[in-house]
């Protein structure tokens, strides 16, 4: 597992969060966070010194708060200071 912080806008107001990886495909991610994301919701993940576009695909209730599967909109990018 690993840690990704994710950002995204909801009603043009900047959110932000931390999470770990605890799956990860060519695809997309699975992500633990503390906090419930909407489905649909776009945003910016950056993990493993590499940014991705996600668009959220599920967003489910667990043990730990929710765990969210994202899916990859685009090509990854390198992150500055990696």
């Amino acid at each position: 597992m690993c840690r990704a912080d994710l950002a995204w806008s909801c009603d043009g107001q900047s959110k932000k969060l931390s999470g770990m990886v605890e799956d990860r495909s060519k695809s997309g991610l699975g992500i633990q966070v503390p906090k419930s994301v909407p489905v649909g919701t776009q945003m910016t993940i950056r993990f493993n010194n590499e940014i991705h576009s996600a668009i959220v695909k599920r967003c489910i209730r667990s043990e730990l708060g929710f765990f969210i599967g994202v899916a990859f909109a685009g090509e990854s990018r390198e992150a500055a200071g990696a």
